[in-house]
């Protein structure tokens, strides 16, 4: 019999719940059968679901030593150090390129590039989270919930323009 040890592997770190790629790739599944104006309400949650799991990213970024000391098997221990930044980085470009692919087949328009504002703190945060290790990225985690929140307030605004 086996017994699932949520102490040593986190029902919460697994890859197929944090990971957003699952979902994305159901989409991407139906998408033929379904027209493209039916999945734009989905399409919409994608880019702000990306910068939610920029937040765990970092989170498990700051714990992966302790992590790893635990016997604790996140994500981050899985990937190691330079897998979590990279994946840090992917996450916050596809919360960018989302907007542009929707602006550009045709499901909002261009006012939704708003959110682009905020590509220069992103940027930041990104140097920072290669640049910093351990509690030092308390600061980092702190400043990438605000992104999240800067973001979604353009994006929104672009929706509504």
């Amino acid at each position: 019999m086996v017994v699932l040890d949520v102490r040593r592997r986190p029902v919460g770190t697994c890859p197929w719940v944090v990971q957003p790629c699952r979902a994305l790739l159901s989409l991407g599944s139906i998408m033929p059968r379904l027209s493209l104006q039916v999945l734009a309400p989905l399409l919409l949650l994608v880019p702000v679901g990306l910068l939610a799991t920029t937040i765990l990213t970092v989170n498990n970024l700051r714990d992966i030593e302790t992590d790893r000391q635990a016997d604790k098997l996140t994500l981050a221990v899985y990937m190691g150090v330079r897998g979590t930044k990279m994946e840090y980085v992917l996450l916050l470009l596809g919360a960018f390129a989302v907007p542009l692919a929707m602006w550009r087949l045709g499901v909002v328009g261009p006012a939704v590039l708003l959110s682009w504002v905020t590509i220069p703190y992103s940027v930041k945060l990104a140097v920072d989270v290669w640049s910093k290790q351990g509690a030092d990225l308390n600061r980092v985690l702190a400043q990438t919930a605000q992104l999240g929140l800067m973001y979604a307030l353009f994006f929104s605004v672009g929706l509504l323009l």
